[in-house]
C-alpha cells in the first residue's frame, strides 16, 4: 500500500514537472458559454415548461455519462441539474449512487439525495474546523442532533458553511469532503464551484474532489492536492 501511494505521487508529480498534468480538468460548475447552451441550471431559471424539462433531463444525464470520464463534467451540476428538473434520473442517481467513487462523490449524493443524515455527519465536523481557526473551541455546540428539528438544523448547517469559506485553512482541512460540500453548499447560488476531475493516472485511484472560488483563486489546486483524500 505504501510503494503503491508513494508511485502514484511520484506520477503526479512528474505529470505537473512535465506539463503532461495539463490533461488534468477543472470543471466549474458553469462555464460563461454554457449559458448560451441548450439545456442548463441556473437557479431561478425556468427551461420553459415540462416538456423541455423532461428533454433537459434526457440530454443531460447522456452528456454527463459521455463526458465524466474525460474529466470534462461536474458532479454537483449534474445531480442539481436532475434535482432542479424533478427528472426521474435523480431518483435513479439517489437509489444507484453509479458515481460514488470515493469521499467527495459519496458526500455528494448524501447532500444531494438526504440532507438530513448529510447535515447529521458534516455539521459536527464543520463545527469542529470552525472553532480551531476561530480559537474558540468552547464555541462548539454541545447539544444534541435530537434537541434540533430540521429547519433549524439546515440553518445551522448554513451559517457554518458561510463562515468556513471567509478562513484560511490549511490543505489537510481543504480536502476533507466534509469541507468541500461546505464550499458548495455556500457558493452553489453563485455558481462558484469547481470540480478537480482525473480518471486516468497510471496505477492511482480516480481522483474527484471540488473547491470554492476562493480556493482556486488563491492555493494552487491540481490532482496532486486531492492525492490524500479519503
Amino acid at each position: 500500500m505504501l510503494l503503491s501511494t508513494l508511485y502514484c505521487a511520484i506520477i503526479v508529480l512528474y505529470m505537473g514537472v512535465t506539463g503532461l498534468g495539463e490533461s488534468v480538468k477543472l470543471v466549474d460548475s458553469l462555464k460563461e458559454s454554457d449559458t448560451k447552451a441548450e439545456c442548463v441550471y441556473l437557479p431561478g431559471y425556468s427551461l420553459g415548461g415540462r416538456g423541455r424539462e423532461l428533454q433537459c433531463c434526457n440530454t443531460t444525464e447522456k452528456k454527463f455519462r459521455k463526458g465524466w470520464a474525460k474529466g470534462t463534467e461536474s458532479l454537483t451540476r449534474y445531480i442539481a441539474s436532475l434535482q432542479a428538473w424533478n427528472c426521474q434520473q435523480f431518483e435513479e442517481q439517489c437509489q444507484d449512487r453509479t458515481f460514488a467513487f470515493n469521499g467527495f462523490t459519496s458526500l455528494v449524493y448524501d447532500y444531494f439525495c438526504n440532507k438530513t443524515a448529510f447535515v447529521e455527519n458534516c455539521f459536527p465536523r464543520i463545527e469542529e474546523i470552525l472553532a480551531q481557526v476561530r480559537g474558540d473551541i468552547s464555541w462548539v455546540s454541545t447539544e444534541g442532533s435530537g434537541q434540533k428539528n430540521s429547519s433549524s438544523r439546515f440553518e445551522q448547517w448554513n451559517a457554518v458553511a458561510d463562515e468556513l469559506q471567509l478562513h484560511e485553512l490549511s490543505l489537510q482541512t481543504l480536502i476533507d469532503p466534509c469541507v468541500q460540500l461546505a464550499f458548495y453548499n455556500a457558493e452553489k447560488h453563485k455558481q462558484n464551484y469547481t470540480e478537480v476531475v482525473h480518471v486516468h493516472i497510471p496505477a492511482c485511484e480516480l481522483i474527484w474532489c471540488g473547491f470554492g472560488s476562493n480556493t482556486v483563486k488563491n492555493a494552487s489546486v491540481s490532482a496532486w492536492t486531492c492525492m490524500s483524500q479519503g
